[in-house]
């Protein structure tokens, strides 16, 4: 039915979001690695657009310090690790007239590492390995001359022949990482402290590089990086302004009429307009300082008589404990 439908592509538009947000903030790992070391990258691309030679191993792309070698970074975020599993069915598992996932990484890696342009290739994922993945691995990396024979016959069918399996899968490293989206954002916020302590900043950090990766093969260099770190997330408008002492409403008729308005408002909405340099910021201050005057005069009023009704309560508790004291003392008599 039509609510299943819309409900089922609520929640893939959430998962996707979450992905694209897991993607950015592995992104952004790699450009704090880089402000702090700007000998490493002469660039940084997020979410590389050019299909080319990067292609399946693009969502990082970065250009090791003047050479002509790349270091590529994939990101697969589940929004379960443990209920989804990294094993060797997800990465061998393709729809008809498609590739594997590990078709698609294996055709970049072997490709770049023919033109020797490239230095490391990771996959970092949030799904946990299986212990027929988890066996296998050694350094971050599956041996191959550990994967069963049956495995091994699929993968030859999919990559090529034993030699390349095996270049292969020396050169991609897995990184299994453990954290939520919420966990890895707050470990990088305590990384981003060094630069600003600003939850503000981080955001204003952090939407910078969604956009980046949202654009068209942005190099993000040391200078880019720089500038854009030292920004600071811009600070709202002051909201108030100089009310001289003496100042007095344009009108009093109006303005004893919208303070008639406001008192009796209902919660609605009450716009107040005028031309350029009349004066509406300066009443609306003069307005909110009257306004607050009056609550802090009722504040008080309130106060007092919950005081005096404490009293009247306490006088009346005394007169009983007399009363009663009397009764006593009569009753001994």
């Amino acid at each position: 039915n039509k609510f299943y439908r819309r409900n089922s592509l609520s929640i893939i538009k959430q998962i996707t979001r979450a992905g694209y947000e897991y993607q950015d903030l592995i992104g952004i790992r790699e450009l704090l690695q880089f402000y702090r070391n700007k000998n490493l990258y002469d660039f940084i691309i997020l979410e590389y657009s050019n299909k080319g030679e990067f292609s399946a191993l693009d969502d990082v792309v970065c250009k090791i310090k003047n050479q002509n070698k790349y270091k590529l970074i994939q990101v697969k975020f589940s929004v379960d690790g443990e209920k989804y599993p990294f094993d060797w069915d997800w990465l061998t598992n393709k729809k008809e007239n498609g590739k594997s996932l590990i078709q698609k990484w294996s055709e970049t890696v072997l490709k770049l590492l023919l033109k020797d342009k490239l230095i490391e290739a990771t996959l970092v994922t949030n799904r946990q390995p299986k212990d027929e993945i988890q066996c296998i691995l050694n350094d971050h990396k599956i041996v191959w001359n550990n994967i069963p024979d049956e495995k091994k016959i699929i993968l030859k069918e999919q990559i090529g022949s034993d030699d390349n399996c095996k270049l292969f899968f020396e050169n991609l490293s897995f990184e299994f990482l453990q954290f939520d989206l919420a966990t890895l954002d707050n470990n990088l916020f305590n990384q981003y402290i060094e630069i600003s302590d600003s939850k503000a900043d981080w955001e204003f950090f952090k939407s910078f590089v969604k956009k980046n990766s949202m654009s068209e093969h942005q190099e993000i260099t040391q200078n880019v990086l720089n500038n854009i770190l030292q920004c600071r997330s811009p600070k709202p408008l002051d909201q108030e302004f100089f009310v001289p002492p003496n100042y007095v409403p344009p009108c009093s008729d109006f303005h004893n009429n919208l303070l008639n308005q406001i008192k009796n408002s209902d919660d609605k909405c009450i716009i107040i307009t005028g031309s350029p340099g009349v004066g509406k910021s300066t009443y609306l201050s003069y307005l909110k300082k009257e306004l607050e005057n009056e609550l802090s005069q009722k504040k008080r009023k309130l106060e007092m008589i919950h005081k005096e009704n404490k009293l009247n309560q306490q006088i009346n508790e005394i007169y009983d404990q007399i009363i009663s004291l009397n009764q006593q003392i009569q009753t001994l008599d």
